[in-house]
């Protein structure tokens, strides 16, 4: 999927822009960000690209954060690591997509998702759930938690008042 804009052989710092997002070379993949300033009402969002000139997407922190109209997620890329607040504050997210088993981190990743009841389950390779993961996910009632967990933390699922089941 080649843009205008896509590098060659990308370097660190190299930025790409392709259809709703913004994506920029790290030292370990390419980092994703919306492109443009008027996501807070748009209900939906263009697939994420898996790799750009041979590099893999690893890291959608911040990606979603106060998308508050947004009912739905585009698939998660099977490259990404880093998943940290990638849908905070998404008041209206309903179907988040399965959480690829490459993924690590996941700090405050469905913080405030106030329509969210189902999460997706967390891979096997996060080994600890940050305080607020699904913190204030009123509507949550199923979590699943993948074998690797280690740790929870007390306010990992803090006024989460509908949650019921936890599977692990």
């Amino acid at each position: 999927k080649a843009g205008s804009n896509m590098p060659e052989t990308p370097g660190v710092g190299d930025m790409y822009t392709y259809g709703d997002y913004a994506y920029t070379m790290g030292s370990d993949g390419w980092t994703v960000k919306l492109a443009g300033e008027d996501f807070a009402t748009k209900t939906s969002f263009g697939e994420i690209l898996e790799t750009i000139a041979g590099e893999p997407i690893t890291d959608l922190s911040n990606l979603f954060i106060g998308c508050v109209a947004m009912t739905e997620s585009p698939a998660i890329p099977a490259t990404v690591v880093v998943m940290n607040n990638t849908y905070e504050g998404c008041t209206a997210l309903v179907n988040p997509p399965a959480i690829p088993a490459t993924v690590t981190s996941m700090q405050y990743t469905f913080n405030k998702c106030k329509s969210l009841v189902k999460a997706p389950a967390i891979p096997s390779g996060v080994t600890t759930l940050s305080y607020y993961m699904c913190g204030e996910c009123t509507a949550l009632e199923t979590v699943t938690i993948g074998k690797g967990v280690k740790e929870i933390p007390n306010g990992a699922f803090r006024a989460c008042t509908a949650l019921t089941t936890v599977k692990l």
